[in-house]
């Protein structure tokens, strides 16, 4: 048996129902619901938050029925069945989630590529997609393999909207300041980078925070704070160059 802890502290054991793939290669695995990526379309749409008697079953017994994913190449767990449950375990709070992995297939990625593609496409030429949900999908064609040049030709997009919209949608919150009109494309690119530098240099995060209290100016102060780091890094360079002469 697993054991949990909900969000008021309590720790509550959780039974997992085996689902039964029917593939081989499944690995049960603890991950965290946050860092699992949803891909099972570009538009999202879902309001778990509607479901509050499911949220609040997730709360007190657990994710009892295992989702379904598979690990990409760089690392990140797709789900493939079980959006709902990851969904209400964010709800919930919890940080760790029963998942069964196994590795995603080379016709899988293929797949996968001309889903988004599509859907990107034909979504642009009837309702369009959100700023935020077009990032999205440019960063998991991205996340499939494919490089700059050959996305840019695939949605018909310049190289360089590829290359700030791959960054800028690997953030949540990146793409909903985007969404919110609260920052441009090259914004939001910087947000989801100082993102990644944060889990190395958690002090960043606390930063974020405080430039996203004004009530005006983000862009500027987040390009001031990538400027601060890069300056830092810089100096760390030429420091280590010197000490190795």
């Amino acid at each position: 048996p697993h054991r949990i802890t909900s969000h008021q502290g309590r720790e509550k054991p959780m039974t997992i129902t085996m689902p039964a793939p029917a593939s081989t290669g499944y690995t049960l695995v603890d991950a965290d619901p946050n860092e699992i990526d949803i891909t099972a379309n570009v538009r999202t749409g879902v309001d778990i938050t509607a479901a509050p008697e499911f949220i609040a079953s997730i709360t007190e017994l657990g994710v009892r029925q295992a989702v379904l994913a598979v690990r990409r190449a760089d690392g990140t767990l797709a789900v493939h069945d079980g959006q709902r449950r990851v969904l209400a375990a964010r709800e919930a709070g919890l940080t760790s989630i029963p998942v069964m992995v196994r590795d995603q297939t080379a016709d899988e990625r293929a797949a996968g590529i001309e889903r988004i593609t599509e859907q990107i496409n034909l979504n642009d030429q009837r309702e369009a997609l959100t700023k935020g949900q077009h990032a999205a999908g440019v960063a998991e064609l991205l996340d499939l393999g494919l490089n700059v040049q050959k996305v840019a030709t695939a949605l018909h997009v310049p190289k360089s909207y590829v290359e700030q919209a791959g960054r800028a949608g690997r953030s949540e919150r990146a793409r909903q300041q985007l969404d919110d009109r609260q920052l441009t494309l090259e914004g939001a690119a910087i947000l989801a980078d100082l993102e990644d530098a944060a889990r190395a240099e958690p002090w960043i995060t606390d930063a974020i925070e405080k430039i996203f209290e004004n009530r005006f100016g983000f862009e500027y102060r987040l390009g001031t704070l990538q400027r601060k780091l890069d300056e830092g890094a810089d100096t760390r360079v030429a420091a280590a160059d010197h000490i190795a002469r």
